[in-house]
């Protein structure tokens, strides 16, 4: 198990939402799974049904206890009312000192090894595995909302710019010679690959609106059920020239560090007509996991006396919320079953999500989040974090202008306005349309003043460990 798998396996035991959030995406039977990078998809279903058994089980627990102290309310049986509180607490300090010894340090710990813990129906989960290995995004990504790039992280700087293709090089009597895109990202990937980063992948992106696909019986082939997630090569070379509003090909870089902890991701695109040259590269950043999500690494094999008293403080508070989530639970459960009763035996919430695919002309099949952006922090956590993710961004930066500068130039290409776009990008950083910056001020020219941006830019900071 890989240290970010890690970390949401460990987290879903004693974190609700998370948990919650993740079996949402994982029982959504129409959305496609975005790529989270890093990240055993295997291993967290197995853990997230795991955990939901286990708290199902004190829940239920918790409210017969509840059931026992409104009889003794109801029936002046007043001992059963402070004997039922000091039970839920009893069973409230089990099921803490369960998770932290016969679970966090057994199982999560850097140095163990075994991840294995017992899962309801194994088969069923089995197969649950096997289904949704088959339905995260590959080639083909389909994307919910503003952004197309679901999965990829914080939205950094990025820029863009059209050059004149048709103007031979000044002083030559030779016309520019054509050529097609893929010519073009061939090129660059070869350069970039020279780099030999051993943590850089280079990746094929269709990334398409998943509310315009119902009809495509290519992409869908079943409205009712999951889109395709992947299709060949000769297939999606096809749009690597061609312009569609739904669908665009993104030729992507993908770095990985500091354990997966930063995965910087730089998406290139090239649109070529018979004058200009478009050419617009983004930059999108996954971030080091939140520290609420890494207890796992800051405690010790062995429980202290301080750990014991930290266990019973946290099951005094949590007397009232889980008595109230027990009850929340057993109510949901008899809607469950009222539902099943009265609409054959279906599933209220597959059911209902069914009905909304059936009867919504626009339902989107795109993901709107991936299940590493729910665990990301959107902080630096050391300065050689931001560091390292500048050095990647600059040196593949530089070599992709630089590969363009020599493909155009071997093509006769007059690269006078290239150029000053170049220097423009690599020194002034003027070029920028849109994002999350590093800095609140934005320097035009060299002797230009700091302006403050009047986009509401989101600043990813940098914290230090104490």
């Amino acid at each position: 198990m890989n240290r970010i798998t890690r970390y949401i396996c460990s987290s879903v035991y004693d974190n609700y939402s998370l948990r919650e959030k993740i079996i949402d995406i994982i029982e959504d039977d129409y959305r496609i799974i975005a790529d989270s990078y890093g990240i055993e998809i295997g291993e967290v279903i197995k853990h997230c049904y795991n955990a939901k058994r286990r708290d199902n089980r004190y829940y239920y627990l918790i409210f017969i206890i509840l059931l026992l102290m409104l009889i003794g309310i109801l029936f002046s049986l007043e001992v059963l009312i402070p004997l039922g509180l000091l039970l839920i607490l009893f069973f409230s300090i089990v099921h803490s000192y369960q998770f932290e010894k016969n679970i966090l340090r057994k199982y999560f710990l850097n140095n163990s090894h075994s991840s294995h813990i017992s899962t309801p129906s194994s088969s069923k989960i089995a197969t649950l595995i096997n289904k949704k290995n088959n339905q995260i995004s590959q080639n083909l990504v389909y994307y919910s909302f503003f952004s197309p790039f679901v999965g990829a992280g914080i939205e950094l700087e990025g820029w863009s710019f059209a050059i004149d293709i048709d103007k031979g090089k000044e002083g030559s009597m030779m016309p520019p010679e054509t050529f097609h895109e893929h010519e073009l990202y061939t090129a660059v990937a070869n350069e970039i690959k020279s780099l030999k980063f051993q943590n850089l992948q280079i990746l094929d992106k269709l990334y398409i609106n998943g509310s315009s696909i119902r009809n495509n019986r290519k992409l869908l082939p079943n409205i009712m059920g999951h889109p395709l997630n992947k299709i060949t090569s000769s297939e999606i070379n096809v749009f690597k020239g061609i312009y569609n509003k739904n669908a665009r090909y993104y030729q992507l870089f993908q770095i990985s560090d500091w354990e997966d902890e930063l995965v910087l991701n730089i998406f290139l695109r090239f649109f070529k007509n018979e004058k200009n040259l478009f050419i617009e590269l983004n930059y999108y950043l996954l971030t080091p996991t939140e520290k609420s999500y890494t207890k796992v690494d800051r405690i010790s094999e062995k429980l202290f006396s301080r750990d014991y008293f930290k266990i019973l403080f946290k099951s005094l508070f949590k007397v009232f919320v889980d008595s109230i989530r027990s009850i929340l639970l057993i109510f949901n459960k008899i809607d469950e079953l009222q539902y099943r009763v009265f609409h054959s035996g279906r599933d209220k919430k597959a059911y209902e999500l069914r009905k909304q695919v059936k009867t919504n002309p626009e339902f989107n099949y795109g993901a709107e989040m991936s299940i590493r952006e729910l665990i990301s922090s959107k902080l630096y956590y050391q300065l050689f974090q931001k560091l390292d993710k500048e050095m990647y961004h600059k040196i593949i930066e530089k070599r992709i202008l630089n590969t363009i500068n020599d493909f155009l130039e071997k093509k006769n290409i007059e690269l006078k306005e290239f150029k000053e776009r170049q220097t423009n990008i690599l020194n002034h950083g003027v070029i920028v349309t849109g994002g999350n910056l590093n800095t609140q001020n934005l320097a035009i020219g060299k002797k230009a003043k700091n302006i403050t941006s009047t986009f509401q830019f989101k600043k990813l900071k940098t914290q230090t460990n104490n």
